[in-house]
């Protein structure tokens, strides 16, 4: 449970009348309905009410999922490597928990927070028999190791590929810096530096501009573009601009009142697309002038991408597209796959009044042979990340 929902409950649980709680129209509501009839005593003592009517049919949740393979062989073989490397520090973090805890297993989704409270040294306390510290020790440079690997597979596939060759370069952890598998990595940065990858374009950069352009010039859509990081709002939006399309952005770097300013134009229709950091979405800004939403990699949390999904307001008579761009038979793909099993296996444990409706086109829009209409012009220094 959020901490900031204790003094919520705890007023709630303190009284003997009948009590009311709101709920969102959540994909993942099941876990919170679960979570209330535990809080509250049981099934016994809640009841939930769900709307009815023509009317809430005509305007509940609905979305069309589609996705868009890029194809890059390099990345894939990069992203072979790293998650080989992953699955390795994985055994280790698994097993480490595993001792510290009394035998309790490490579950999946928790793997990212044990590999931080190991690095926070919050187990370092614990009596072991002798040997710890090289326990210790070793449980370290792995939990390093899994997350220098969970920020490289960020860059890889969803910043440029000069931010990734810098980070792979500057990696100090040890375990990384003596395995074969991240000097093969660190071969093939270098090789694509020489070729002269680091200036160039990425084939998602230049996906991301063919679809944007179809759907503004063709179309006449408004488009949201949702991305992890704040300097590819920025890189994003000046190749959009070369190509003329007009665009903005907002990141959470910036004011509020610079925020609220670059919104107001998008939500007027004034210009056309707008790219937003996550931080955006975690904000619940809503903006339902948005024809479609799009996703520039797949690193968002099940819960995170529903709340992106929502923000444009697509219903059942106004349905709407949420696109999602990923890099071909990498860990991109498989992430999805998840993800839209997940959603739909939210939709079908909810009652149909109160579930959203999953439209997935199931087709793999991508070719290897076929070109952007467009050409980019070489970046100068001048338009380097800082």
């Amino acid at each position: 449970m959020d901490k900031r929902f204790a003094p919520l409950i705890d007023r709630l649980l303190a009284k003997n009348e009948i009590k009311f709680l709101g709920l969102t129209a959540s994909i993942l509501q099941k876990g919170k309905l679960s979570f209330i009839e535990r809080m509250f005593g049981g099934s016994d003592n809640v009841e939930f009410i769900y709307p009815k009517g023509e009317d809430f049919q005509d305007h509940a949740p609905a979305i069309k999922l589609k996705r868009y393979y890029v194809f890059d062989d390099m990345r894939k073989e990069m992203d072979e490597l790293l998650m080989g490397l992953r699955s390795q520090t994985e055994k280790v973090l698994m097993n480490g928990y595993r001792r510290i805890s009394g035998g309790q297993q490490l579950a999946p989704n928790r793997t990212l927070l044990f590999a931080n409270e190991v690095m926070n040294r919050s187990y370092q306390d614990t009596n072991f028999e002798r040997g710890s510290e090289a326990f210790f020790k070793n449980l370290i440079i792995n939990a390093g190791a899994y997350l220098d690997l969970i920020v490289a597979r960020q860059f890889l596939f969803e910043h440029t590929f000069a931010k990734f060759a810098n980070f792979v370069r500057e990696v100090k952890n040890s375990l990384l810096l003596n395995s074969p598998e991240w000097q093969e990595i660190r071969e093939l940065v270098e090789m694509a530096s020489r070729e002269g990858k680091e200036s160039k374009i990425s084939p998602k950069d230049l996906r991301l501009i063919q679809i944007v352009k179809r759907l503004v010039n063709e179309e006449n859509s408004s488009v949201i573009v949702f991305l992890r990081f704040v300097e590819m709002t920025k890189h994003l939006s000046r190749l959009l601009e070369r190509e003329g399309i007009p665009n903005i952005f907002v990141h959470g770097r910036m004011s509020g009142e610079s925020q609220n300013m670059q919104l107001k134009r998008f939500k007027s229709g004034e210009v056309k697309v707008l790219l937003a950091s996550e931080r955006l979405i975690r904000k619940g800004t809503d903006l339902p002038e948005a024809d479609r939403c799009i996703h520039f990699g797949t690193t968002l949390s099940i819960e995170a991408r529903e709340q992106a999904m929502g923000r444009i307001r697509s219903t059942r008579t106004n349905l709407k597209e949420d696109i999602t761009i990923i890099y071909h038979q990498t860990a991109e793909q498989e992430k999805y796959a998840k993800l839209v099993g997940q959603f739909l296996e939210s939709v079908k444990s909810l009652k149909t009044s109160a579930g959203w409706t999953i439209l997935d086109d199931g087709t793999v829009e991508s070719s290897k042979v076929s070109q952007p209409d467009f050409v980019v012009k070489k970046e100068d220094k001048s338009d380097e990340l800082s």
